[in-house]
């Protein structure tokens, strides 16, 4: 799939500014200097950034490419089943995570994603655990950032 640079930096200016106006809106919890919108803010101002010079690059070279073009691999359905995982993944994870937990969850998605990319399934199970676990020990005590435990609430450490 091919996208004109004109189209991409446009919906990615787009996309920046809706982020902007959200993190803005977050409330600033005290005398915080850093607050909740700190670091949405950032995103969106370097989102911003790359969308206008992704813009100005496409407007500069005026080229007469088509908006958008499917590429090859549109026509394979194998391809296409891989590349709609990815949000599939998200989907599943916004969706799980607080019933069964971040460890099982995590777990779970990278497995499938794994398999899908032809690893094979020891290790894939292997890998899954160990990247989901030290992600887990990365925000949970690295980051102090509290991860669902779900049904792993008896177990918690």
């Amino acid at each position: 799939m091919k996208i004109n640079d004109v189209t991409g930096g446009a919906l990615f200016l787009i996309l920046a500014l809706a982020l902007g106006l959200g993190a803005w809106n977050l409330p600033n919890p005290g005398e915080q200097i850093f607050g909740p919108s700190t670091f949405p803010l950032v995103i969106a101002s370097l989102l911003a950034l790359c969308s206008i010079l992704l813009l100005a690059g496409g407007l500069r070279s005026a080229s007469h490419a088509p908006l958008f073009a499917w590429s090859d691999w549109v026509r394979h359905p194998w391809l296409v089943a891989r590349f709609l995982l990815v949000p599939a993944a998200v989907f599943a994870y916004v969706t799980l995570v607080e019933l069964l937990g971040f460890l099982p969850t995590a777990a779970a998605i990278l497995f499938v994603l794994f398999l899908s990319g032809h690893v094979q399934v020891v290790r894939a199970a292997f890998l899954s655990i160990c990247v989901a676990l030290l992600v887990h020990t990365i925000f949970y005590v690295g980051l102090s950032v509290q991860l669902p435990w779900g049904i792993m609430d008896p177990v918690r450490w």
